[in-house]
């Protein structure tokens, strides 16, 4: 997200049965300025290329594990879209398989204001994929945006039962100690207890967090199937904070796709606004949200053909961010300062 610190997490774990040594190096893409880690790395270099951060560590027991976390800001004159590139590596001396010491992680630039949200790793699947049970996995992540510490954070998240299959459910990783459990048949929980999550305005690193699980689909889902997901993040005993919906289509490979994927596009204008904005550039049906600056929406509509007009009246001045959600689950955002 332009403007706001994202977090990375390097993680690392020893599969051997000798306790092990070595460095771990984390390169940041050139466009992703380095802000700070945790723990502290013991050098930082900057280049064209990226800023490295690499760390030393000694006598890693076996199966024993070591997180990095790093922040880094997208300035705000990276274009949106542009894409970003980060990896990481680590050098043991002696390593009988190396070929799974690296990682990497490829993005976009966006543009979402909003700093709780959901993400998954397909936005479309094939009745080929489906029948490999290739799984789908979500992430979602979490910032504390008041003005004090969150001493609990709890995620929920209704699944889709008969698209889903619920009894594959895998917690994968998560930013700070937590467990998890399944109510009423579909619904996640994940608890994050005394998690002590600072506020933005204390530390920008140490006010984020995330859980990321793994779920097969349906066994047989056809082309046309549609999997949405929604999750809900309470903090305290605060309302819950609503993250975008993501949708997983499954679809057949054919020469009419590229055309079918063409990106939800949407202009605002005036911008900065006052009583009214408009909207162009939607299809017939599509849904825009607007939220706040702490993530809660404060309006939903559907829009007609083409144009839409937004009634921003009654609003507090400040930054909104509009959400727009095509009939086929694909989104677009864009800032919105109202006066």
């Amino acid at each position: 997200r332009q403007g706001f610190a994202n977090r990375y997490r390097a993680r690392i774990e020893n599969l051997g049965t000798t306790a092990v040594s070595g460095t771990v190096r984390v390169a940041l893409d050139a466009a992703t300025p380095y802000t700070g880690a945790q723990p502290t790395p013991a050098t930082v270099s900057s280049a064209s290329t990226g800023a490295v951060a690499t760390w030393n560590f000694t006598n890693l027991a076996p199966f024993g594990i070591l997180n990095y976390d790093i922040a880094a800001t997208v300035p705000l004159n990276v274009p949106l879209n542009t894409p970003l590139h980060s990896s990481a590596t680590v050098a043991v001396t002696n390593d009988i398989d190396p070929t799974n010491d690296a990682d990497s992680v490829a993005q976009i630039v966006v543009g979402s204001f909003d700093p709780n949200d959901l993400a998954v790793n397909y936005s479309s699947l094939t009745p080929a994929q489906i029948a490999a049970n290739t799984p789908l996995d979500y992430t979602v992540r979490f910032q504390n945006m008041g003005n004090d510490t969150a001493f609990t954070v709890i995620i929920t998240d209704t699944l889709p039962a008969t698209l889903l299959r619920i009894g594959s459910l895998q917690l994968l990783s998560a930013s700070h100690n937590c467990w998890w459990e399944v109510r009423d048949q579909n619904r996640l929980v994940i608890h994050f207890p005394n998690i002590h999550l600072r506020a933005i305005s204390q530390s920008a690193l140490g006010s984020m967090g995330f859980a990321r699980f793994r779920v097969l689909p349906g066994a047989g889902l056809q082309a046309g199937a549609r999997i949405p997901n929604t999750a809900h993040i309470f903090f305290d005993f605060n309302a819950p904070v609503t993250t975008n919906e993501v949708n997983t289509l499954v679809r057949t490979p054919n020469g009419l796709v590229a055309a079918e994927e063409e990106d939800a596009t949407m202009r605002l204008y005036p911008n900065p606004a006052t009583e009214t904005v408009t909207l162009t550039g939607a299809e017939a049906g599509a849904t825009v949200t607007l939220f706040d600056a702490l993530g809660r929406a404060v309006s939903t509509s559907h829009l007609a053909p083409r144009t839409s007009h937004l009634n921003l009246r009654g609003l507090a001045p400040g930054l909104y961010v509009v959400r727009l959600t095509a009939v086929d689950g694909r989104t677009t955002s864009q800032r919105l300062v109202v006066r």
